[in-house]
């Protein structure tokens, strides 16, 4: 074969890999935000493979071929979960110069995102089963605490907030994030993270009235 039809031969080859490429990412991606859809409204043992393939546009096989079980889709779910919420932390941190800022817009994250609550409220329950093992509870607590220590490290970096220890803070604001899904919309930042909502630059604590405008 000539060189120059050799050469046109081998980018078409890496076009049509790279298609099936896209096309696989593609499907996965459709698959995922599915079945979050219906593991947030059904909870782990009411969803099933056939509704979520349903929902996607796909085949019940091909759900299975890009997932070898739905435990394992429900892992990749909370991996995608744990994702979206490290990129919301990550946009909202240069936009304000409080921890309090920080949690409204987490707060508000949590009550405005149609799916995830609902997958993170029965997500207790959902641990429980022994096909689960407890294991996606694990993956996105210990995700959602990272994104919380790179928040706190940047704010702390910028001198919004003292040297604290921020695992532990971190830890507290997840924990505390899932009675704000329980209690609802109906409620203000310091019903939820109560005295966080006053850590400040110079002593650890801001006014109240401070936090009240953030």
């Amino acid at each position: 074969m000539q060189p120059e039809l050799a050469y046109r031969a081998w980018l078409v080859m890496n076009s049509t890999v790279a298609t099936r490429s896209e096309r696989r990412s593609r499907t996965r991606t459709l698959i995922i935000k599915a079945a979050l859809r219906q593991f947030a409204a059904c909870g782990f043992a009411g969803a099933s493979a056939k509704t979520i393939a349903a929902e996607a546009g796909v085949a019940h096989g091909t759900v299975f071929w890009h997932f070898d079980s739905k435990s394992r889709l429900y892992e990749e779910v909370i991996r995608h979960v744990g994702q979206h919420v490290a990129a919301a932390m990550r946009e909202q941190t240069p936009r304000t110069t409080s921890l309090a800022g920080v949690l409204k817009a987490w707060l508000d994250f949590l009550h405005e995102d149609p799916d995830v609550p609902g997958l993170l409220t029965g997500l207790g329950g959902d641990a429980k089963d022994p096909a689960l093992n407890g294991h996606p509870e694990r993956l996105l607590n210990e995700t959602l605490v990272d994104s919380w220590h790179a928040t706190l490290t940047s704010l702390e970096s910028a001198g919004w907030m003292p040297p604290l220890d921020k695992h532990a803070l971190a830890q507290s604001i997840v924990a505390t994030s899932y009675g704000a899904l329980v209690i609802g919309r109906g409620t203000t930042l310091g019903d939820v993270f109560g005295p966080l909502t006053h850590i400040d630059s110079s002593n650890g604590f801001a006014p109240a009235e401070d936090a009240a405008r953030d």
